[in-house]
């Protein structure tokens, strides 16, 4: 057998490395986990030239009939150059390509990469398999790679967009605590970027959730809008929290917005926007939809005098807000008098006629967490100026610099501003107040006037994940202004040696543009004198060594042979002709040659008598070399030429040195401790791959609660290093660079504290219906799998969906909303019981049904109530919830126990026989859903809000029961740690349904606790002493101090609580002996690393005070309802177990 070796299994074998890079690109962006798969894909596109084509093989896996390699155009058509498109001579903006929406077709790529190809002046020829690249005239060969990797940055969006979600839900499905992603639907990659960045801000997401809205109507349209946003934004803050859903759908909060963002008229509603006009549009529509919560319900501002955004404003000197123009500080829109007019604070005509908005009693959070305030203080044409503004997003300049700092540096410190009046004009800005959460907003574009089109700068900008700013604060003023100038002056010297070093490393004449290191110049001189002996122009002779030349000597004019050294050397001075002056000895021993000229004869020359009568060979130089040089001269040359490259390296190294100190000590400059007070730890940055019209965008976030970076990139979710992060944000690479980046004040651990308080009772009951609503898909997708394995030939399924609803502003952003229905859900757990009565309900005579003039309706819900009465009133007499609890048969047994109204009763027994399914039975089922169904929409609407609550209430009654049954089991199974888990949470949820409305005295709306708090017990005495066992004796404390973190300590803070209700008691006892079972190791010898394990456990099992802190489960899990069917009978088995423990 014969291995090809063209497979992919054998290039794996030998590049192992470039396989692996092979398989990683193609499952990000199929999402295929199966390597086996993508090998075989892989195997299937092995090109002529020896590579595989990731492009086909992706197309293989998503079963695509077109092969994306085609995305070029044909043999017969070619790109347009950029000859064939003008450059425009204004500065208009270029068309915006849509790289991102779905179901674009294989033309729009094609438009998009020869948009990209013109703009980078590279002209594409495809031939099957062979793509050849010419340069235009003035693109650089940087220019033709950016081109080269936008064209696959847009293949590779198109197909990641192009995977329509799974039909299978359970690939779907939220991966336990996961964060959740933003779906792209369509152009939306830079509200996931910004939505996930502000999402993980803990302080700002309870302020989000927990917004409510004012009482009084909407005064404007764009208030109306805000709000309405707030309610969209506020759900998808609870999706990306609570969702089992692995990604979420954000369309109705962007279709909202979509409206009112900028974009060229006529160009749609499906712009790709820019981070930092989303995230401005954002904090402003954040900021207003708070003012209008506090604000009375007339309140005149500034929209309504001028019709434009309403100014921020907030008590205190700092009243006005920096204007939005100058925080992009766009320069394509900016001219210099306008300029000098906003620098230099020149009032304008109409600013005396606006009106000041009033000012909110109550302080706006938003204020509080993302704007500081700025002192702008300087000189205007000899007149001193001060003035305090409110700043958002600092915008800081890429161009001409290589860190952060030094961008801080420049936006902040004295500028000198030209007046034209010939005084001294300029200014500087000090923060007077930074926010909590700061945004630099880095601008990585500028105009190029040549061709008049607007470029990305994707220059190096590195920016640390900690930062301290007090250099830029108005409290440290005089101190930073010293060290300034210390650092203006090491600048200026550091400069004028790096004009020295220069001098010396492009050496050449001024009027020349070709200059070289004069240490190479020196060394190409002296190679250029030893070529030509080598080359046979010198003469030798047998005292060549007699001489030695101990210092430089001039070079002189001509230097004949009879001045040589083998001349100099004959005994006795023959050598010498007799005119010829002796040699003088110096008195530093070096010896003074005197030259002697020679006139130069004006006969024609001869030919060189030679020994032996013949002629030498001609002599062929392979490089310039001298004619003649003697041994004397190259001597000579030797030695200056060699002290004088010497004598040049070491000044070069010098100037090294110096510059090296000079950037050592500006660097250190602000480290001493009084400038690193206010620190800022990175947060998020928002990346964009991509030029100025087009791209993609993603957001890297320090996720504190798992210690690391996620990279959130739409439907994905995935864990990185901070080395990959700054490969890709910092710029230099390619086309992908940082637009953004979120610093959080390290001070502010509240900002960042990841205790999440109880849900609104609307967002609780949202999120709840999702997720019922997501179960349910999985169910009825198990359903249906079953059935065609079982079924030989299935019949099409034909699901029902809502209507389709229009969302927000945007005409072209329709998605299916249903609305929530737990009614229908607790229905289908009563249903088989229904159907019992219907059936007896339709064995009943018409004569007898027509003489007791009742309806079928009346018939079965009367006898569905009469029964679930008798049978509760039985167990409240035998003993409710000690064996069995018939609360968990339906959900009017649940309603009767809490003793509710009649009305209640009747509209609970109407949505139980209401099931569509109950059609299908027969005449009698027909009617009575019909029927139901109709009376059910004359339900008082009262009646109707309070049993949503109630159906809210039985919902998390049966996840209670469902941890507390599932917690019983584990114990059982001795899975300790689990068991305790399950328990804690059944615990907690059980406390928030008596907490929670609606709310009732007899005591039946939550589980009893008797059986919970029995296994309760016995669960954390077994854990505890299972965890302090493994301390003592085993190797591995951290991780069993991280057990009793995220397993015991919440068990001991529910001892706790219930302690200090009712000191004594069984609680307060096993709060003892777990403690105490701890404390008794501090007599104990233990190792170092042991003993620091057990302070850490010590501190959070035996705290300094009493104080509970009951965290609320973030994300309950409901049962399937297969086993939600079985609850009750689940529920009476786990009773009967602890009876038995209890009798024992």
């Amino acid at each position: 057998m014969t291995v090809d070796d063209k497979s992919f299994y054998l290039f794996a074998q030998t590049n192992p490395e470039k396989a692996r890079e092979h398989i990683a690109a193609v499952r990000e962006v199929t999402g295929t986990v199966d390597d086996e798969e993508i090998k075989r894909a892989l195997d299937k596109t092995r090109e002529a030239s020896g590579d595989f084509n990731l492009s086909r093989a992706i197309d293989i896996l998503l079963g695509s009939n077109t092969h994306t390699v085609a995305i070029l155009p044909s043999p017969s058509t070619t790109l347009p150059t950029t000859s064939m498109v003008p450059p425009s001579s204004s500065p208009s903006k270029p068309k915006v390509v849509d790289l991102t929406e779905e179901n674009k077709s294989e033309d729009d790529l094609q438009r998009a990469i020869a948009l990209s190809l013109q703009d980078g002046g590279v002209t594409t020829l495809a031939s099957h398999s062979i793509t050849t690249t010419s340069t235009v005239s003035g693109v650089t060969q940087e220019e033709q790679d950016v081109s080269k990797a936008l064209e696959a940055s847009l293949l590779e969006s198109t197909l990641g967009r192009r995977k329509k979600d799974s039909q299978n839900p359970h690939d779907r499905q939220r991966d336990g605590e996961w964060p959740v992603g933003l779906k792209n639907v369509g152009q939306t990659c830079w509200f996931s970027a910004v939505i996930q960045s502000l999402f993980h801000l803990p302080a700002f997401r309870i302020l989000v959730l927990n917004f409510t809205p004012p009482q009084h109507q909407p005064q404007s349209d764009k208030e109306r809008k805000i709000l309405e946003f707030m309610s969209e934004l506020r759900k998808l803050f609870v999706l990306l929290l609570s969702s089992q859903r692995k990604y979420v759908d954000p369309s109705k909060a962007v279709g909202i917005l979509r409206g009112s963002l900028g974009g060229e008229a006529g160009q749609g509603t499906s712009n790709q926007q820019d981070v930092s006009e989303f995230t401005h549009k954002l904090l402003d529509w954040l900021e207003e939809a708070f003012k209008l919560r506090a604000a009375p319900a007339k309140v005149k501002t500034e929209e309504s005098v001028t019709g434009g955004d309403i100014v921020k404003s907030e008590t205190g000197d700092c009243s006005e807000p920096m204007d939005s123009e100058s925080e992009k500080m766009d320069k394509e829109k900016e001219a210099v008098t306008d300029e000098v007019k906003t620098d230099m604070n020149v009032p304008t005509n109409d600013s005396d006629d606006r009106e000041t908005p009033t000012v909110p009693s109550v302080k706006n959070p938003m204020y509080s967490l993302f704007y500081g305030r700025v002192e702008i203080e300087g000189r205007n044409q000899g007149v001193q100026f001060s003035r305090c503004e409110q700043f958002g997003q600092w915008p800081l300049q890429v161009n001409g610099y290589k860190h952060i700092h030094d961008s801080l540096e420049a936006s902040t410190a004295y500028q000198t501003i030209d007046s034209g009046e010939g005084s001294h004009s300029g200014q500087e800005r000090w923060f007077t107040s930074l926010p909590p959460v700061l945004f630099l907003e880095l601008s990585r574009f500028q105009f190029n006037t040549s061709r008049g089109i607007a470029e990305k700068v994707n220059n190096v900008l590195e920016f640390p994940e900690e930062i301290f700013l007090d250099r830029y604060l108005e409290v440290n003023k005089a101190v930073v202004r010293d060290k300034r100038e210390q650092v203006r002056r090491l600048v200026d010297r550091r400069d004028s040696l790096q004009q020295q070093l220069d001098r010396f490393l492009e050496y050449g004449p001024s009027q020349s543009s070709q200059k070289f290191p004069l240490v190479s110049i020196l060394q190409s001189a002296l190679e250029f004198a030893r070529s030509g002996v080598e080359a046979g122009g010198g003469e030798s002779g047998e005292g060549d060594s007699t001489m030695q030349v101990d210092s430089p000597c001039p070079s002189p004019a001509s230097l004949t042979p009879a001045s040589s050294v083998v001349n100099l050397a004959g005994e006795g001075g023959g050598g010498l002709p007799s005119h010829a002056p002796e040699p003088v000895k110096l008195p530093d021993g070096s010896v003074s040659i005197p030259i002697m000229r020679e006139e130069v004869d004006s006969a024609p020359p001869t030919d060189m008598e030679v020994e032996g009568g013949t002629l030498p060979a001609t002599r062929v130089q392979t490089s310039p070399a001298p004619r003649h040089v003697s041994e004397l001269e190259l001597k000579v040359l030797s030695s200056c030429l060699a002290r004088w490259g010497r004598e040049v390296e070491e000044e070069i190294a010098s100037l090294n040195k110096a510059l090296q100190d000079i950037e050592a000590t500006i660097g250190v400059m602000y480290d001493e401790p009084g400038l690193r007070q206010r620190g800022y730890r990175l947060h998020a940055v928002m990346v964009h791959e991509g030029d100025v019209n087009q791209g993609h965008y993603w957001a890297y976030v320090n996720h504190v609660q798992r210690g690391g970076w996620l990279k959130f990139n739409d439907n994905t979710v995935s864990q990185t290093t901070w080395e990959e992060i700054k490969k890709e944000a910092v710029g230099g690479r390619a086309s992908t660079s940082a637009y953004s980046c979120v610093y959080v004040d390290i001070a502010r651990g509240d900002l960042m504290e990841q205790t999440t308080p109880s849900l609104p009772t609307d967002l609780d009951l949202f999120i709840m219906e999702d997720n019922k609503s997501f179960a349910a898909e999985i169910l009825r997708w198990d359903e249906e799998q079953l059935r065609l394995k079982s079924e030989p030939a299935p019949a099409p399924p034909c699901p029902s969906a809502a209507p389709p609803l229009l969302i927000g502003d945007d005409p072209e952003c329709q998605i299916i909303e249903q609305k929530p229905d737990l009614a229908q859900s607790h229905a289908l757990l009563s249903r088989e019981a229904t159907l019992e009565f219907l059936a007896v309900v339709a064995a009943i005579p018409a004569e007898k049904k027509k003489l007791a003039a009742k309806s079928n309706t009346s018939y079965v819900i009367n006898n569905i109530y009469q029964a679930v009465k008798q049978k509760v009133q039985q167990c409240k007499q035998e003993g409710f919830g000690e064996r069995q609890d018939p609360r968990l048969d339906s959900f009017v047994h649940y309603l009767v126990a809490n003793e509710l109204t009649i009305d209640h009763y009747r509209r609970a027994l109407l949505e139980q026989v209401a099931l569509q399914e109950f059609e299908m039975v027969g005449e009698v089922g027909r009617d009575v859903a019909r029927t139901a169904r109709d009376n059910l929409r004359q339900t008082d609407s009262q009646i109707e809000q309070e049993l949503l609550l109630w159906h809210r209430a039985y919902h998390q009654f049966r996840i209670v029961v469902n941890y507390f049954v599932l917690g019983v089991e584990k114990y059982t199974e001795n899975v300790l740690e689990e068991s305790l888990a399950l328990l804690t949470v059944s615990y907690v949820v059980n406390e928030k349904i008596t907490d929670d409305p609606p709310h009732t005295q007899n005591g039946f709306k939550a589980m009893f606790k008797r059986g919970l708090i029995k296994h309760f017990h016995l669960a954390v005495e077994s854990l505890n002493t299972r965890l302090v066992e493994q301390f003592e004796t085993g190797s591995d404390p951290g991780s069993v101090a991280s057990r009793v973190a995220s397993t015991l300590v919440p068990a001991i803070h529910i001892l706790q609580a219930r302690t200090n209700k009712v000191p004594g008691g069984r609680d307060a006892a096993l709060l003892e002996e777990v403690r105490g079972r701890w404390c008794a190791m501090i007599e104990q010898p233990l190792p170092d690393r042991k003993r620091d394990y057990w302070g850490t456990i010590f501190n959070t099992v035996v705290p300094d005070d009493n104080s509970v802190v009951m965290t609320q489960p973030p994300n309950l899990r409901y049962p399937k309802l297969a086993d939600d069917l079985k609850l009750g009978q689940r529920y009476k088995s786990a009773m009967q177990r602890i009876m038995r423990e209890t009798d024992k």
